[in-house]
């Protein structure tokens, strides 16, 4: 057995369990892949050199959250030495929704259960009562991600300005 971590609390344990136990076809993109890719220090900077209400206030909010990121995940036992300044978990996860290319999925019988309070997922054999198949995220990109999501935030009003101009 084989834990596919995903590191979300036990706040919405139950829920979890529920929905990915329903019979609709799911694609899981977990921590133990999301949290290979994040921000760098210098695309902090960067994005600050945009200059924009919004860079500055997304730049604001990664400073803040930088510290705070390393010591919660540092106390998990993740390395967080270097530059990581922010976990790209959410971004890469709803970037696969549009453009699964930025990692490699696998069809795996998975379990959602819930041990000493925590949601976790389980890989387990195809078949296995309680479990189901579902296409996980199993490898990132990371390098690709990363750049193409600091490339989409710098020129963010661009883009926005040009589908407008399209319709």
């Amino acid at each position: 057995t084989r834990l596919v971590r995903d590191w979300i609390s036990d706040v919405c344990s139950s829920d979890l369990v529920l929905t990915l136990a329903a019979e609709v076809p799911t694609r899981l993109v977990t921590g133990d892949v999301t949290l290979q890719t994040w921000l760098r220090d210098e695309d902090v900077t960067a994005l600050e050199r945009r200059d924009t209400p919004f860079h500055r206030a997304l730049t604001r909010a990664i400073r803040v959250w930088t510290p705070l990121q390393r010591a919660i995940f540092g106390g998990l036992g993740a390395n967080m030495e270097g530059d990581n300044a922010a976990f790209l978990h959410d971004p890469l996860a709803a970037a696969c929704v549009a453009d699964e290319s930025f990692c490699s999925f696998e069809p795996l019988a998975i379990e959602p259960v819930i041990q000493d309070g925590v949601f976790r997922s389980l890989e387990r054999t195809a078949g296995t009562p309680d479990s189901r198949e579902m296409s996980v995220a199993t490898a990132v990109d990371a390098e690709r991600f990363r750049t193409h999501f600091v490339e989409r935030l710098l020129h963010l009003f661009e883009i926005g300005r040009a589908h407008a101009e399209l319709h």
